[in-house]
């Protein structure tokens, strides 16, 4: 391995600590995955994140609930995505981050900058 690659692979892992002190320990992949999808495509919905995700719609709701205000057990969530209701599409939801999942974002990019 390269000098470069090791650094690359050292700011990998700090991402991830930071997302599992931020997030949960045992916090999934696929969960990360959604998080960045959210923050890389804020305003699109369900469909659209799942389909970036490469995921199914159940699936990708369930992570995108876990992310939210209460997950799917109706417990506190993460507290990063925040779901609305599209003004023109009462059936469709759109996804953006919270003002705590920017800052959580922003942590991340910082980190890759280095």
């Amino acid at each position: 391995m390269t000098p470069d690659d090791m650094k690359t692979l050292k700011r990998i892992n700090r991402v991830l600590g930071i997302m599992r002190t931020s997030i949960s320990p045992t916090v999934p992949v696929q969960v990360v995955q959604a998080f960045v999808a959210v923050a890389l495509n804020e305003g699109k919905s369900l469909t659209e994140i799942a389909q970036i995700c490469g995921g199914n719609l159940s699936t990708t709701s369930r992570h995108l609930l876990d992310l939210g205000e209460r997950n799917r057990k109706k417990e506190p969530g993460y507290g990063l995505v925040h779901r609305a209701e599209d003004a023109e599409q009462l059936r469709k939801n759109n996804y953006t981050l919270t003002p705590r999942g920017r800052l959580l974002a922003a942590q991340l990019a910082a980190v890759l900058e280095d």
